[in-house]
């Protein structure tokens, strides 16, 4: 009975393993590569640089209008801790996805829309005038796109260009994101995308232009419900802060991947 037993545990891990789901992920870049990384269009020039650390870049050509891009090939998640810092020079929002498939989207430029996944980002343009950052997360489903949270302030980005982190923790159809550490915001979806790619985006629109870094990338799977190398006892909780900043009424309409000029 204990080597049936023992069998089986060793044909379920193996299964598991195969699809890319167990095993840990770090990337900071510091080879000067981005391994299996898989930018979606020559338009967008990505690419590891070297001044300050090493970090993954992006930057569109002088026309090009919309969403930049690059998923992991690597392997796809299910139930994980995903967490990205991300910064950028320009007026326009930055992205972690998750999720998602190769050919994830949203952009004003492509007609129809494509792919499936999940983005959680933030713009912090509004800390130009002393206000706050926002963070919004959205869905796409077989090219059609749904807002999860809308535009929402938060207390937890930090301004003047500094990096930010984000991480999103999935179990199932329950999300958690996070800030800086902070958790923002819960959400459980009842028709959930259960596993993808990893990756990360950020829009550039050609009257603003923005260039978009990510760095310290990492993604501990879920095997339990309490084993993560990223998760902690004193994150689990929406502040009163956040809070009423979450049931706030939205003051923009814009779509999720970039803001009006």
């Amino acid at each position: 009975m204990r080597l049936l037993v023992l069998a089986s545990a060793f044909v379920t891990l193996l299964a598991w393993g195969q699809a890319g789901s167990a095993e840990s992920y770090k990337e900071n870049f510091e080879d000067g590569l981005a391994q299996l990384w898989e930018p979606q269009a020559t338009a967008q020039r990505w690419r590891v640089i070297g001044n300050l650390g090493h970090k993954y870049k992006a930057r569109a050509s002088a026309r090009f209008d919309g969403n930049m891009v690059s998923t992991y090939a690597g392997a796809e998640y299910a139930n994980f801790n995903y967490r990205v810092s991300l910064r950028n020079k320009g007026d326009n929002a930055s992205y972690m996805i998750f999720r998602a498939t190769p050919d994830f989207s949203q952009q004003r430029s492509q007609s129809p829309q494509s792919g499936s996944g999940y983005a959680f980002g933030i713009d912090n343009r509004a800390c130009v005038s002393g206000g706050l950052g926002k963070y919004y997360i959205y869905k796409m489903e077989n090219g059609s796109f749904s807002t999860i949270k809308a535009w929402t302030e938060s207390l937890y980005i930090r301004c003047d260009k500094q990096w930010n982190s984000l991480r999103v923790s999935a179990k199932g159809g329950a999300l958690k994101f996070f800030i800086n550490s902070k958790l923002v915001y819960k959400f459980t979806d009842n028709a959930a995308i259960l596993s993808g790619r990893i990756g990360v985006l950020g829009y550039s629109y050609t009257k603003t232009p923005t260039r978009h870094y990510f760095d310290n990338i990492v993604v501990a799977p879920i095997v339990t419900a309490d084993a993560s190398d990223l998760a902690s006892a004193d994150d689990e909780q929406i502040s009163r802060e956040q809070q009423l900043l979450n049931e706030m009424l939205s003051d923009s309409k814009d779509p999720a991947g970039y803001r009006s000029e």
